[in-house]
């Protein structure tokens, strides 16, 4: 109960603070123009250096013996994901079923449980860094592989690979390895610190703004895709997930993780992705507002469920 408590609580931080994203929109504070320039500060270079401070201050590979298993997990819920995601495309008319089967693969990966992790232990925990080291390919896997939705197939983008969370990741993994964090000088790290501190209330005023931007696009409203996609997406998928976790015996930060991954609504590139590879992004804008709205209510409910089936973390 106390671990749903805290992920409301922080839910709630983090929902007000899209809000005042949505609300800048709506004065047009934020406008379509500013808002790839905003969020190229938030992901491609606070974000990076708040992974980077974090994995160099938290990340102790002999204090955490079960590291390497964090990555593997979420590489384990991502292969089993795929597959129920095409077979959710089913509930979906033929027209949209591309839109609606990528949605239901691509959650939230980092942003989200970023927010909330740094919402519920604070933006320097462990806990954090336990994020950042198992889904760090998110990206990468995000833009090389949305094709495969769309009958297009993988296609590697080096310049999307090469993702600054990516390199950050690797040097500060490089650099607790080798036991040689003081290497980075202080005024470095303070300096990057301040800078990482931005990315979580930068990424969620975005998110705001970018949901308000997708309703102003307009368009028919799918009602039935999104009723079927928030009870899959937002029920279903952590429901199915929790009892793996529970048939398998798969605990500790691991599995810790791979729940929230499941609980997570869409990444909020969604309908952008969609929208290059030729899809529907006015119906890809409606399952991503809808899973949002839906979150305030599953992701507390995953939480309890999760602590209701005894799985130790």
């Amino acid at each position: 109960m106390q671990l749903a408590t805290a992920a409301m609580e922080a839910l709630g931080v983090l929902m007000l603070m899209g809000a005042f994203g949505w609300w800048m929109r709506a004065r047009g504070l934020v406008t379509s123009a500013s808002m790839p320039v905003l969020s190229a500060i938030a992901l491609d270079f606070a974000l990076p250096c708040l992974v980077f401070t974090v994995i160099v201050d938290r990340f102790r590979p002999l204090e955490m013996p079960g590291w390497h298993r964090l990555p593997l997990a979420w590489a384990g819920f991502t292969v089993v994901a795929l597959p129920l995601s095409l077979l959710a495309g089913f509930a979906a008319r033929r027209r949209v079923r591309a839109e609606f089967r990528a949605s239901c693969f691509y959650q939230n990966a980092l942003f989200l449980p970023l927010a909330m992790l740094t919402g519920m232990y604070g933006a320097d925990s462990k806990e954090v860094a336990q994020l950042f080291l198992a889904a760090f390919l998110f990206p990468a896997m995000l833009f090389n592989t949305s094709g495969i939705f769309f009958g297009r197939g993988a296609k590697i983008d080096w310049r999307k690979t090469a993702h600054p969370v990516l390199f950050a990741t690797v040097a500060a993994v490089a650099l607790a390895m080798a036991g040689r964090p003081a290497l980075v000088p202080s005024f470095a790290m303070r300096a990057m610190r301040q800078v990482g501190a931005v990315s979580v209330p930068l990424v969620l005023l975005m998110l705001g703004a970018r949901m308000r931007e997708e309703v102003e696009h307009g368009g028919p409203v799918y009602w039935r895709e999104i009723a079927a996609f928030v009870l899959i997406r937002n029920i279903a998928f952590p429901l199915f997930f929790i009892g793996a976790l529970r048939a398998l015996g798969i605990g500790g930060e691991a599995g810790f993780l791979v729940m929230i991954q499941a609980a997570m609504p869409p990444v909020t590139a969604a309908p952008v992705v969609i929208e290059r590879e030729g899809g529907n992004v006015s119906f890809a804008g409606q399952l991503m507002l809808a899973g949002y709205g839906a979150a305030l209510v599953s992701i507390p409910l995953s939480f309890s469920l999760f602590a209701a089936a005894g799985i130790s973390w």
